[in-house]
Formats: structure tokens, C-alpha cells, sequence
């Protein structure tokens, strides 16, 4: 999504000059600083809309309204605030539903960003600080359902990972470290009982793992050595 923005700040930047130079128009207007000031409003070569908003001092302030290209609907409501530096957004599928909702810091995207299917039923709900990856990322089923978590820090995977069945049973949990599976991970069925669980060193299978009945009693061993199996035979002669 971060190609979003900068659609949106290259849409309001670029391309205006000549709209800007004549003080009889009352929009698309410049100061004697040559500073964007007051309503503004961009169309595309077709002359459809392509956004319209209103500067001060050259810094978008309030609300913008951004458009598709082809069939001209809203595609991005955007609300500026201090000074330009912070915008809140909500985003549209052309079929006038929500598509996203989420905020930009001085052109980074800061805190929650949720994103919404064409039904506007919620796909994933997303963290940032400074534009990288932080806090618990969730995925969601179309019942709404949390299908995933995986928990982020300094735009890298860092601690919790579980990921859900439909029914809200847990398929598998495990955490991660500086971007890397790293300890026990345990598998289960969608009944919630234990079918695989095993160990990762640095992001890559380890030891022993041990794989279960539907009953819950061991059915077999494998053994991994650097996320090789190591075959019995192999392993006698070690």
C-alpha cells in the first residue's frame, strides 16, 4: 500500500504549472512565493477529476478527494493536519466500498492500517511506527474470524506466531526471533489436539520431532539435523 501514497503525493505535487500562473482563476492558485494557496483541483488528460483539495502554504490542508482514473468514483478520502505532515486516509474499491483506513506521519504510515475485501469484510488488520512493521499483524477469514497473528518489531517478524482454523481452534503456534522461527512449534488438527511439534534454531528444523494419532499417542520420531531428515540408517552412523 505504500504505492498508494505516493500516487497521492505525486498527484498534488506535480504537473501544475500552468494551471498555477493565472490569479483570475479561483482555483489552482499561487502566491507571489509561488506557494500553492486555497482550493486546488487536478484532472486527468481525459478531463475527468483526478483530485481536488485546498492548500496553505503550499501544504495540503483538509479534506482531498482523490479519483480512479477510468470510471471517475472515489478511490481515497484524505484528511490533512499539521501543516501537511499527518493524513489520515480512507481508501475505496470502485464499487464504493471500503478498501482501506489508516494513518501517514510525515509520509509514513504510523499505527493501525486495516484492509477490507470488496465486500468490505475485513482482511487484515496491520501495525507500523515510522513506516516499518511493529506490534501484532492479524489476518482475518471472511466470517471475521482471526485466521492469523504474528507479532512484529522493527520491521521484522519478533515473537508471537499462531495461525487459526475457521472454527477458532489453533492450527499452529510458535514465535519467531529477528525475522526467524526459533524454538519449539507445535502443530495441531482441527480438532485442537497435537499432531506435529518440533524445534527450529535459526530458522531451520532441529532434533527430534515428534508426529501424533488423532488419539494424541505418538505414531513416529524423524530426526532433523540443519532441516535435513536424517534417515535411520543414516543416523546409526552417527
Amino acid at each position: 500500500m505504500k504505492l498508494v501514497y505516493f500516487f497521492i503525493i505525486f498527484s498534488i505535487y506535480a504537473l501544475q504549472p500552468s494551471m498555477a500562473q493565472n490569479p483570475s482563476k479561483s482555483i489552482n492558485v499561487t502566491d507571489s512565493k509561488g506557494l500553492k494557496q486555497g482550493p486546488w483541483k487536478k484532472d486527468y488528460k481525459d478531463g475527468k477529476t483526478r483530485y481536488e483539495g485546498n492548500f496553505v502554504d503550499d501544504k495540503p490542508s483538509g479534506t482531498f478527494r482523490y479519483y480512479y482514473p477510468l470510471s471517475g468514483k472515489l478511490s481515497t478520502l484524505a484528511e490533512y493536519s499539521n501543516n501537511g505532515k499527518q493524513m489520515k486516509a480512507i481508501m475505496y474499491h470502485e464499487n464504493g466500498l471500503m478498501k482501506a483506513t489508516g494513518l501517514y506521519i510525515d509520509e509514513k504510515k504510523d499505527g493501525a492500517w486495516k484492509y477490507f475485501n470488496e465486500e468490505e469484510l475485513i482482511v487484515s488488520e496491520e501495525f507500523y511506527l515510522k513506516d516499518k512493521n511493529s506490534g501484532i499483524w492479524k489476518t482475518f477469514y471472511p466470517s471475521g474470524q482471526t485466521a492469523s497473528e504474528q507479532a512484529w518489531m522493527d520491521d521484522k517478524e519478533n515473537g508471537l506466531w499462531k495461525e487459526y482454523f475457521s472454527n477458532g481452534k489453533t492450527k499452529v503456534e510458535g514465535k519467531y526471533i529477528n525475522g526467524l522461527i526459533e524454538g519449539t512449534v507445535s502443530y495441531y488438527n482441527s480438532e485442537g489436539k497435537l499432531s506435529i511439534r518440533g524445534n527450529y534454531i535459526n530458522g531451520k528444523r532441529e532434533g527430534t520431532w515428534t508426529f501424533y494419532n488423532d488419539n494424541g499417542k505418538i505414531e513416529s520420531t524423524k530426526k532433523f539435523v540443519n532441516d535435513r531428515l536424517i534417515e535411520p540408517e543414516e543416523d546409526k552412523k552417527q
